[in-house]
């Protein structure tokens, strides 16, 4: 299936095409792609559904502006996000990878980088590192049998996080 639409408040449409291939056992997403006047969205990858969920994605982000979707978060984001993984049966076990989160939400500069690597029932391997305004929230693991994590949150402002908080 292939397909485009323009989607967003007036002035501030996204171009917005799609083009994917599948079976009731697996998706493959060809192309997501949203294109705004100042930045754009593209994702990649497959979903097997049967028979186990299993993943591959890749995202990318070139001073993408999230607002023209949800008028509650404007902004201008720059970033590569990719992920794989599988379910089984205690859960999701894969890998995510965040690079060079960069750009404002919300008027506030944003940062971001980090890879990680998790596993059932609560194994986290690696280091993820996020800020938004003065606020910065760390996350490292050691992974192995037992869970050895820490999550290192340094909290300037709830506005930093949440549009209704100020």
């Amino acid at each position: 299936a292939q397909g485009n639409l323009a989607l967003g408040p007036p002035g501030k449409f996204a171009l917005i095409a799609l083009k994917l291939d599948g079976t009731p056992e697996k998706i493959a997403l060809r192309q997501l792609e949203l294109k705004q006047p100042q930045g754009s969205l593209g994702a990649s990858g497959e979903i097997v559904l049967q028979p186990q969920i299993d993943w591959k994605l890749d995202v990318k982000a070139d001073r993408f502006d999230p607002g023209a979707l949800a008028a509650q978060w404007p902004g201008s984001l720059s970033f590569a996000l990719s992920t794989s993984g599988k379910m089984d049966k205690d859960g999701p076990r894969g890998t995510l990878r965040l690079d060079k989160l960069t750009g404002t939400l919300r008027k506030r500069q944003l940062g971001g980088d980090g890879e990680i690597a998790f596993a059932p029932p609560l194994s986290v391997d690696g280091a993820l590192n996020l800020s938004s305004g003065n606020s910065h929230v760390t996350l490292r693991g050691k992974g192995g049998t037992q869970t050895d994590a820490s999550i290192n949150l340094a909290i300037a402002s709830l506005g930093d996080w949440l549009p209704q908080a100020g």
